[in-house]
């Protein structure tokens, strides 16, 4: 195995290094290896395998071919594993980082690290949607296909990770471990249950427990015939059980879990409009203290702050922001970005507030519409651009329960 340091320039299959290219061509060439590579993972065609065949080094002209498209030796790295060609595994461990180490678990292991938790036979799930019928989707996201199902005589919502290719299947696993081990070691009546995994078949799936009422997003928007609009009474309790949520998180344990993710889509609603957080794939642990970079910032970006997106600062006043803007939400009825004028909700509630327009959805009625002046406030103040002057959650539960 080479000793070569760990370095951010060995990113992509062109800049692996001159000796490790020639070791792992001659691993592959050995037993022509490569074609399994080439066909079954990388999925180049017949006529193209046909030609490779031809060369005084297949293995080469495959990785020069594969590089065309920008693919990294941690896709690499990953393919390898498939294919159990260990020293090849060796060879490149010096040029990935050691949190992808991870891929190198045997499934056992994965299973050991949430044996408490019920593992479901893929089968079992595919019969329990019919065999993932369309008809049964009730939602989709970046990770995945939410459906519908009853299992064990329990209505319950199956999410279907994504798995479109090798990479995303990884980042599939490895988001759904996240999810394994928020939800089921971090029970609270505001946080989404999950009542069982599987990670024996073609996919990734979670099973969870099912909310009745969809999520805040459909009912804001007046999606699949929600109706009537939540009253401001309905909005108060469900932001005031967000909050509560949200709290917890960042205060559970000594180090703060950042969620990553708030927004409307990810609150789900139970049959009395019981507000549940959901969709713990892009979760963090936090400092104790201040806040921590990130390499690539993830999420969805009306609801992210600009010390997140523009300088990778993670810290809870990220969630706090997102919070903010769900706020933001509920009190004018609007999205977080409208598409057609190219407009941010906070900056467009700027706008009118400057020029003492109302925002007020007049969709929630005339009934405890002092509710909107406490939850614009509260908005306002959340999704501040200064990330120190950002409330702690604590403290917007303390306003919002004396209110």
């Amino acid at each position: 195995m080479l000793s070569i340091p760990k370095s951010e320039n060995f990113k992509y299959i062109y800049n692996l290094p001159y000796i490790a290219r020639v070791e792992l061509c001659n691993l592959l060439n050995n037993n022509n290896q490569w074609e399994e590579l080439a066909g079954k993972w990388m999925q180049y065609d017949v006529f193209t395998i046909q030609r490779l065949r031809r060369e005084d080094n297949p293995t080469d002209k495959l990785l020069t071919l594969w590089s065309i498209h920008n693919h990294t030796i941690l896709e690499l790295f990953v393919l390898l594993k498939n294919i159990k060609q260990h020293q090849g595994i060796k060879l490149l461990r010096p040029f990935v980082e050691d949190k992808y180490y991870w891929l190198l678990e045997s499934r056992d292991d994965i299973l050991n690290r949430a044996n408490s938790l019920p593992q479901v036979p893929f089968e079992e799930l595919t019969l329990a949607t019919n065999g993932w019928d369309d008809l049964k989707i009730i939602g989709k996201g970046g990770f995945g296909i939410v459906y519908r199902a009853t299992w064990k005589n329990t209505e319950v919502a199956i999410k279907k990770l994504k798995n479109k290719n090798i990479d995303n299947q990884n980042k599939a696993l490895e988001q759904s471990l996240k999810e394994i081990k928020i939800l089921h070691s971090r029970p609270h009546e505001n946080i989404l249950v999950l009542y069982a995994f599987s990670i024996s078949g073609e996919t990734p799936c979670l099973v969870y427990q099912f909310m009745a009422n969809g999520s805040l997003e459909d009912w804001l928007l007046l999606r699949n015939q929600r109706s009537p609009a939540l009253t401001w009474l309905q909005r108060y309790e469900i932001i005031k059980g967000v909050t509560k949520g949200l709290q917890y998180l960042h205060t559970i344990d000594k180090k703060p879990l950042i969620h990553g993710d708030i927004k409307s889509a990810n609150i789900l609603l139970g049959k009395n409009f019981e507000p549940r957080i959901g969709d713990f794939g892009l979760v963090k642990e936090g400092p104790t203290n201040g806040f921590i970079k990130v390499s690539r910032p993830q999420g969805t970006r009306p609801y992210l702050p600009e010390e997140f997106l523009k300088n990778k600062i993670l810290s809870t006043k990220v969630d706090v922001y997102s919070y903010g803007i769900v706020c933001l939400e509920v009190v004018t009825g609007l999205s977080a970005y409208d598409s057609s004028k190219g407009l941010f909700l906070r900056d467009y509630v700027n706008i009118w507030i400057d020029q003492n327009v109302s925002l007020q959805d007049i969709k929630a009625g005339d009934e405890n519409v002092n509710i909107f002046y406490h939850l614009l406030t509260i908005g306002m103040w959340c999704s501040t651009k200064v990330p120190i002057d950002r409330p702690e959650m604590e403290l917007v539960f303390k306003q919002l329960d004396d209110f």
